[in-house]
């Protein structure tokens, strides 16, 4: 599984809001309850959060348990997508390689042969 990113001192950096639906108030909120990163969020319960929140910061307008497990589900996928490496484009060509038409029309085009001296002949 990855882990988070790390700044310049080796310290894991507070990435939350790099997750869809939280920006930086709601990331301070987390952190304020001891949610640091995208690595701490995706092992939280739902309810738990939403209450912890609530306690600190009294009733926070628009957040519901379906909010938090949202946010939940968004850390778990961020690290799903962090794991898979995507295929590049022209790559190597080996199988399972994906062409568009144009590139697969041009590799089974016939390559014109000229004569030893090249084009028009000695």
């Amino acid at each position: 599984m990855a882990e988070g990113r790390r700044d310049a001192a080796g310290h894991v950096t507070n990435d939350l809001a790099e997750l869809k639906g939280i920006g930086p108030s709601y990331a301070e909120m987390l952190k304020s309850v001891g949610v640091d990163s995208i690595k701490q969020l995706q092992h939280r319960s739902a309810s738990h959060l939403k209450d912890m929140i609530q306690k600190r910061h009294a009733k926070v307008i628009g957040l519901s348990e379906h909010e938090c497990q949202t946010w939940i589900d968004e850390a778990k996928a961020f690290y799903t997508r962090e794991a898979e490496v995507p295929e590049t484009p022209g790559g190597s060509g080996g199988p399972g390689t994906v062409r568009d038409d144009a590139s697969a029309s041009l590799a089974a085009a016939p390559t014109p042969t000229h004569g030893p001296s090249g084009p028009g002949g000695a």
